[in-house]
Parts: structure tokens; C-alpha cells; sequence
């Protein structure tokens, strides 16, 4: 015969699971930032791409066409200058170029030069070989919830950026 309930032990609440799955996701995501920057100090030295420049990249590759600071600091979630200093960073370094825009004189295009296309591919490579490896210790059933669980982070995020969006 089965045990009666007892007050201590409860089914978990909808609120429950959501307070550990803040919890899970506030120990997670840290610990994934931390191994990539981990991943390009190791393979790039102290001297490496910082995570937003990085991203600043890949970002441009993405663009069709020279990108604009003001979109890059957007969908960034930084202010214009911070973007500007990320730039001349890069600039600097010979991994993007400002081009004017011939169709308005205050607007300068930004495009990655061959030097910034071939480290972007090289630093993705570096992290695609490290995320493989990792996922090598999982079994099909864990690679596929991962994946579910991933989308569904992914879902989430869209519904709030379309929320935030249409209240802007």
C-alpha cells in the first residue's frame, strides 16, 4: 500500500520549477561564457578577441552590406560610443574598415576586411571544435533534450525581444 502524503513532501509547484530553472540557468550561462573566453585565451593568448568584438563580428558577417554602429550598438545592448571604441579596436587591428556611404555623406559603413574574416572563421572554428567535444560526452537521448531545451531558451528569448520591441 502506498505511503500517505505527507505536509514535507509536496509536488513541486509551477513556481518551484521556475525558481530552479532561474537558478540552473544563472550557473549555467556563466560557466558556458567562461569556458569560451577560456577556450580563446587558450588557443589565442592573453591578446585575444574579447567575447562583444567577437560578436561585433560576427555580426557584421551577417549584415547584408556595410554595417551601421548604431545598429551594431543595438542589437549589441551597448551605448553608440561604447560601439565606436569596440570599432576602433578592430579598425585598429586591420579586421574592419569604415567605408563612407556614397548615398549619405554622415553615414560610414563598416565591413570586415580579409584579416577579420579569416580570424572570425578561425576563432569559430576554435569554439565549434571545443562545443563537439563537449557534446561528445552526451548520449543521443541528452544531445536531444539539450537541443530541445536550447530551442526552447531560443523561443523564450524571442518572445521577450518581440515584446520589448513593440513597447519601444
Amino acid at each position: 500500500m502506498p505511503a500517505a502524503s505527507s505536509p514535507t513532501h509536496r509536488s513541486p509547484t509551477n513556481a518551484d520549477r521556475d525558481d530552479v530553472l532561474i537558478a540552473a540557468l544563472e550557473t549555467a550561462l556563466p560557466r558556458y561564457m567562461r569556458m569560451l573566453r577560456q577556450t580563446l585565451t587558450a588557443a589565442e593568448g592573453e591578446d585575444r578577441l574579447t567575447l562583444s568584438q567577437l560578436r561585433c563580428l560576427q555580426l557584421m558577417a551577417e549584415a547584408d552590406g556595410p554595417a551601421l554602429t548604431t545598429r551594431l550598438a543595438r542589437a549589441l545592448l551597448v551605448t553608440p560610443p561604447t560601439m565606436t571604441r569596440t570599432i576602433d579596436g578592430l579598425v585598429e587591428r586591420g579586421l574592419v574598415e569604415r567605408q563612407p556611404d556614397p548615398g549619405n555623406r554622415r553615414q560610414i559603413g563598416l565591413v570586415l576586411t580579409s584579416a577579420g574574416r579569416a580570424l572570425l572563421a578561425r576563432y569559430e572554428t576554435i569554439l565549434h571544435d571545443r562545443l563537439r567535444g563537449l557534446l561528445r560526452h552526451l548520449n543521443p537521448e541528452q544531445k536531444g533534450r539539450l537541443l530541445a531545451a536550447v530551442g526552447d531558451l531560443a523561443a523564450m528569448l524571442d518572445v521577450d525581444e518581440q515584446a520589448t520591441e513593440a513597447g519601444a
